[in-house]
Order: structure tokens, then C-alpha cells, then sequence
């Protein structure tokens, strides 16, 4: 792998992270465009760019997160952030060979990028009034929508469409829905990125490739940062719907050149 190609795979995973259009699915066919072997830990590691794209955008949200938890002593806003992260990073450890091995399976990120764009269409747009604020979500809400972002191992499914997806749909507004996905993200990513370095070949990664590395999460970062911004944008304006015909479009289009044989 090239630096060139580090940067372009670095910018999909920044632009995508945010973006309700499933990062892991969109390197996986850039990998393929740039005629690339499959490297699922590179794209692992990509997500520490984005993980600090993430901190530093929603530094004030996340210090609020603590001081409810630490400051007002809100341990039950504590106790339903751990609930819902806590499917993943189970499912994530204990089967990520599996995970991984989708990955080399284009025709699973089609049918995702089908299925969860149909959705997003149908029922991505919230007209809620129960839950404005993300510290008022209940255990039943943090388990369902926990559950719902371990679905996003599969790639082409997306993190944040799904869960905030699930949050609309379980009496969220749509901004509600999107700060409690990416508080969940930053615990659900750091695990990821643990996982990889110190499970997986990642520092063996790091140490054979540093300028591949630092290329693509600076890219991943920069780009992360503006991402993220815009996607909120869209939230407020259209909801999910937008992103749902997107993937509808993507999925279609990767289907025909699957079934002659472009790809």
C-alpha cells in the first residue's frame, strides 16, 4: 500500500465515519476501485483519526456526559451508557474473525446497504416529542439500541444510521438520537482500536507501515471533522431519509456491477 492510497482510504473513512452510509463498507469497495488487498486492520486503525475527529467536535457534549455522571451524580445516565455499548464490544471481541471475514463478501454490503437504506427511507424521518434530551433515555431504550449497534459489525450497515435509526424510532428527535450515538461511538470505536493493536497485528501494522499510518489518520481526522458538521446539518433538515435513497442508489449500482462482473 502506498501513501497515496493511505490518504484516499483515510478520506473515505472520514468522510463515511459520520455519514449514516457505513465506513467499513465504502473501504472495503474503495479497496476494491484501487485494485487493493483487503486490509481490515488498516481499516481499523483508520477510526483513530475519526475516534479524535469525534472527541474534538463533541468535546462539550462528552464533558457534559461526565459532569451528569461525575459531577451531578447521575450514575444511572453512566449505567445506560455502558448498557449500550457493551453488546458490541462483547460481539466485536469474541467474533471478529467472523466479522472479518464478511468483510471479503461484497454481496453481504450490497444487501446491507439495500435493506438499512429501505429503512432509513420509511422510517428515518421523526416527528418525536417523548425524548429531546439523550440523558432521558431508559434501560429499554440504551438495550434496544445497543443491540442495534452491534448489527453494525456487518459491514455496509452503519453505526451511527443504525442506531440512529433505532433511537428516531424509539420516541427520540432526531439530534437526541444523534448525541446518544456518538457518545456510545467513542466508547464502542477506543474498543475497537484496543482490539486491533493489541489482538490483532495492529502495532505489528504501525511499525512495518508509520507514513501509511499517519497519512491516513491525518486525512481520516481533517475530514472527519468536516463530516461530521455536515451530516448533522442533514439530520435536522431531512433526517435519515436522504442517506437511505443514497445507499439505495450505491447498493443498486454495486449489484449490477457484481452480477456482470465488474467486479
Amino acid at each position: 500500500m502506498t501513501i497515496l492510497d493511505s490518504l484516499v482510504l483515510g478520506g473515505v473513512q472520514g468522510v463515511t465515519e459520520f455519514i449514516p452510509v457505513s465506513s467499513s463498507g465504502h473501504l472495503i469497495l474503495a479497496e476494491k476501485f484501487l485494485s487493493l488487498d483487503s486490509n481490515f486492520t488498516f481499516g481499523v486503525l483508520l477510526n483513530i483519526g475519526t475516534l479524535f475527529a469525534l472527541l474534538v467536535f463533541f468535546n462539550r457534549r462528552i464533558n457534559n456526559a461526565f459532569t451528569e455522571v461525575f459531577v451531578k451524580k447521575n450514575y444511572w445516565f453512566g449505567l445506560i451508557l455502558v448498557l449500550s455499548i457493551v453488546p458490541t464490544l462483547i460481539a466485536g471481541f469474541l467474533f471478529s474473525a467472523f466479522f472479518e471475514d464478511l468483510s471479503e463478501n461484497l454481496w453481504v454490503i450490497v444487501v446491507a446497504l439495500l435493506i438499512v437504506g429501505l429503512l432509513m427511507v420509511r422510517f428515518g424521518k421523526s416527528n418525536a416529542t417523548k425524548i429531546h434530551e439523550e440523558t432521558k433515555a431508559s434501560v429499554n431504550d440504551a438495550v434496544i439500541i445497543g443491540l442495534s449497534q452491534m448489527l453494525a459489525l456487518v459491514p455496509g450497515v452503519s453505526r451511527s444510521g443504525i442506531t440512529i435509526l433505532t433511537g428516531v424510532n424509539k420516541g427520540f428527535s432526531v439530534e437526541a438520537a444523534a448525541n446518544f450515538s456518538f457518545l456510545m461511538a467513542a466508547p464502542t470505536i477506543a474498543g475497537a482500536i484496543v482490539h486491533s493493536l493489541f489482538f490483532k497485528d495492529g502495532l505489528a501494522f504501525i511499525g512495518d507501515n508509520p507514513a501509511v499510518f499517519w497519512a491516513g489518520n491525518l486525512v481520516s481526522l481533517l475530514l472527519g471533522l468536516l463530516a461530521v458538521k455536515t451530516m448533522l446539518g442533514l439530520l435536522k433538515r431531512h433526517g435519515l431519509a436522504v442517506f437511505g435513497w443514497y445507499r439505495l442508489g450505491l447498493g443498486t449500482l454495486i449489484g449490477i456491477l457484481l452480477i456482470i462482473n465488474v467486479l
